[in-house]
């Protein structure tokens, strides 16, 4: 029985910067739920070895999640105002406070650009009512993949602070920002920075606000310069991301004496580690 575990619940109670009902929710199903499926589950697989950790008397493998859909046409990139996009749930919003009050101040300066969030009414007060700003509402999987095949921005925002939760995310939000057609600016911590290369497939900043919103602020006038970290985060996506690679590593274990000549194609990775024992 495979269990496969994609956030550290246990991080949940000391990490108070998480919305409080979801906090709520998720420890409940850790005491509870998770519990009796520990009890029975003979491999855990997850995308961090933050969560692995976890669980020092199962079997533990690291594994990351594929893409779902990928960019190919980059016409939205021809002559139109620079759309920015924060594509974060409610989970990630305390990534994106530290920024908010810059990236008001930056639309104000620049009338020809726009932002949209996926956080609805939970949106940073200081992003909230301004004319150029979409707060829209959190979307469903099956909805957000729609979204995902149809909507196009310029650049992507995918801060990540140094927490607890934190620490046990995946690689996913490249895959969002790649699937979006934009250039992804993330965190200089991982998950980001043992894939992405400091511009050339995407920017690697540090935490501090302004940093963010000065380099925010000189790309959106180099539009040449985010169109070509999106393609190559696109490739990036593509070479870390391969759908083959889950089939091939599910049907492995799903399936006795599954043909080892049919494993995905190689990773290339600057630090390889997908997939990996623990």
């Amino acid at each position: 029985i495979y269990y496969l575990l994609e956030d550290d619940l246990y991080a949940l109670e000391g990490d108070t910067s998480l919305p409080e009902d979801y906090r709520t929710r998720l420890s409940r199903y850790a005491s509870e739920e998770l519990r009796l499926i520990l009890e029975r589950a003979t491999e855990i697989v997850a995308p961090s070895q933050a969560i692995l950790d976890r669980f020092p008397d199962h079997k533990r493998t690291r594994l990351q999640p594929a893409y779902t859909t990928l960019c190919c046409d980059f016409s939205h990139f021809e002559g139109e105002a620079v759309r920015i996009v924060f594509p974060g749930t409610r989970s990630h919003l305390s990534d994106l406070m530290p920024l908010a009050e810059g990236l008001r101040r930056l639309l104000d300066r620049q009338p020809s650009l726009s932002l949209t969030t996926f956080l609805g009414s939970h949106a940073p007060p200081s992003l909230v009512g301004h004319s150029r700003v979409l707060n829209r509402p959190a979307e469903k999987w099956p909805r957000y993949k729609r979204t995902l095949k149809t909507a196009r921005f310029h650049l992507a925002l995918a801060p990540n602070r140094d927490t607890a939760f934190n620490r046990g995310r995946s690689i996913n939000k490249i895959f969002d920002v790649a699937a979006l057609g934009a250039a992804g600016f993330y965190s200089d911590r991982l998950p980001s920075s043992h894939v992405v290369t400091h511009n050339i497939d995407g920017l690697l900043l540090r935490d501090e606000p302004d940093e963010w919103i000065a380099a925010i602020e000189r790309h959106t006038h180099d539009r040449a310069k985010l169109l070509n970290m999106a393609r190559a985060g696109t490739r990036l996506a593509q070479n870390c991301g391969d759908p083959n690679r889950l089939r091939c590593f599910w049907l492995s274990r799903l399936i006795p004496n599954y043909p080892s000549t049919q494993s995905a194609k190689s990773i290339h990775l600057k630090r390889p580690f997908l997939p990996s024992s623990a």
